[in-house]
């Protein structure tokens, strides 16, 4: 009976850790990234916006495209 009941607690624990990694850490990750790198104009704001209302899809949003935006043009203006 005490080992279901340790089972059931370990399940919560995982599940506890799982949307503590989705729901804080991979927010304040990408706005960290946001903050940290230069945008053109208000693309920072618009960033940070997007990923505080949407805490799942706005970071993953911005790992996908917003980077990618930011990397595409610190390639075109490095010096070479």
């Amino acid at each position: 009976m005490n080992l279901d009941l340790l089972m059931i607690n370990s399940n919560y624990i995982l599940t506890i850790q799982f949307l503590f990694v989705v729901l804080i850490l991979l927010p304040a990750m990408a706005l960290l990234s946001v903050f940290r790198n230069e945008f053109e104009g208000n693309k920072r704001y618009v960033w940070a916006t997007i990923i505080i209302l949407l805490p799942v899809i706005g970071p993953l949003l911005y790992i996908f495209k917003g980077r990618q935006q930011r990397l595409r043009r610190a390639l075109w203006e490095e010096p070479i």
